[in-house]
């Protein structure tokens, strides 16, 4: 059996780690969701041309910050030192983040 990494349409794959500006991260519409909508940070625009909008922040600076809230991310942001900050991103697009609450308790429409 292989290795989940090993797999050809493994989510891992499309990781990418790049360098961003900290402003337009923590601009208005830079970084959207955040646990306390149900959903992980995503980015809400393109961020330098390098990030498209709607991928999934998974770590800032060696951090990971998946299942923080919005606000946690973008304090932890404004403390990194410089003006470019290194964050990973997943090519996911947010909604398939989102847990729904029917959907957990199995009484959604999609189940």
């Amino acid at each position: 059996m292989s290795k989940a990494g090993e797999r050809k349409g493994h989510w891992s794959r499309r990781l990418r780690d790049s360098a961003v500006s900290r402003d337009a991260v923590a601009a208005p519409q830079g970084l959207l969701g955040g646990a306390e909508r149900g959903e992980f940070v995503h980015t809400g625009a393109a961020l330098n041309g390098a990030v498209e909008p709607g991928e999934l922040v998974l770590e800032v600076e060696g951090l990971s910050v998946s299942g923080l809230p919005l606000y946690d991310v973008l304090s932890l942001v404004q403390n990194c030192r410089g003006a470019a900050i290194r964050a990973v991103f997943g090519a996911l697009h947010p909604a398939a983040a989102h847990i729904s609450v029917d959907a957990v308790d199995g009484t959604g429409p999609g189940l």
